[in-house]
């Protein structure tokens, strides 16, 4: 019989940045504290606990960008990885169920991750506004008129 010892440099992790490491497939409805939408494919949920996870969709949901309402199916009062959730459109007076749309995994991110990703997907919404505004302009430009001489008088 022999027997390996192994020594390691690498301090080893605590019990809590383990937990905050792991990805999660379901949350507790209870422990929910805030989403929000960033784009067609992501969402970040925080914990009453502090906790950040982010979500990103197995595909684009259509109608789903920043700012949009979503209701949630929850399962035994869990929200969990392929449950379904709907995308409303808000027209002021009511509220309109759209598209349907399965979630992903939940990932933990730090606060300044979930940070960077506000701040990046800001900026990519900013360009592709800017693109479309470019692509849709009118061009004015100088021109000379030339003005046709009067009818002959008769």
């Amino acid at each position: 019989m022999v027997t390996l010892a192994v020594a390691s440099s690498t301090p080893v992790a605590s019990g809590e940045e383990i937990e905050k490491a792991v990805t999660k497939s379901c949350l507790y409805q209870n422990e929910l504290r805030t989403t929000k939408v960033l784009d067609d494919r992501t969402i970040l949920f925080t914990t009453y606990g502090g906790q950040t996870y982010r979500n990103t969709l197995p595909r684009q949901c259509p109608s789903m960008r920043r700012g949009s309402l979503l209701n949630y199916t929850y399962e035994s009062r869990r929200l969990c990885a392929g449950g379904m959730f709907q995308v409303l459109l808000d027209l002021g007076d009511r509220r309109m169920p759209t598209f349907v749309c399965p979630l992903g995994i939940f990932v933990p991110i730090t606060e300044d991750e979930a940070q960077d990703l506000i701040a990046t997907t800001r900026s990519r919404e900013g360009v592709r506004r800017n693109r479309r505004g470019e692509r849709d302009s009118v061009r004015v430009e100088p021109a000379e008129v030339t003005t046709p001489p009067p009818p002959p008088i008769e």
